[in-house]
């Protein structure tokens, strides 16, 4: 055998070619449209097996772009995902901070606020000293303006509720 015999049937075993012996049998005309008929046959097979294998091959590029598609997607969504987690990672951390900011901002406005309560009382002091320290009122109507000055200046550097301002 040289190579590529081993590779073909022999006559007796082709599907739909007619038996050799049979073939010998019949007339001449007879043996070529029988002949005809099975080449015929077979000429149709392998249409329909290019036809087929066509087919196949417009399948499997169809296939390959879904593929490509689906890989795609796939990747952008593991890279969507990767950025959600890092993003809420991100946004916890600093509404962490900022509660941390915002409870220093609260403690340091009481703090203020009393520094701020201290500076009245101690301006009040100063504004009784001043008055103390200048001439008597002589009349009823000098007494009820230093009166009236002494209550403007209770009234201006009143304390403040610190806890009822800075809830």
């Amino acid at each position: 055998m040289t190579a590529g015999e081993g590779d073909r049937l022999p006559p007796e075993e082709v599907p739909g070619l007619p038996d050799p012996l049979e073939l010998a049998a019949m007339a001449p005309l007879d043996q070529l449209a029988s002949l005809g008929r099975s080449l015929a046959e077979v000429a149709a097979s392998l249409a329909l097996v290019a036809e087929s294998a066509k087919q196949t091959r417009a399948l499997a590029v169809r296939l390959e772009a879904y593929s490509r598609r689906n890989r795609q997607l796939t990747v952008g969504l593991t890279v969507s995902l990767v950025l959600d987690l890092a993003l809420t990672t991100v946004v916890t951390l600093l509404s962490l901070s900022a509660l941390n900011q915002g409870a220093t901002l609260h403690t340091s406005q009481l703090a203020a606020c009393a520094i701020s309560n201290q500076t009245r009382v101690e301006q009040e002091q100063l504004w009784a000293y001043i008055f103390q320290q200048a001439a008597p009122p002589k009349t009823a109507a000098e007494k009820a303006v230093a009166q009236k000055f002494l209550a403007h200046v209770d009234a201006t550097f009143a304390p403040v509720n610190c806890a009822a301002v800075y809830k």
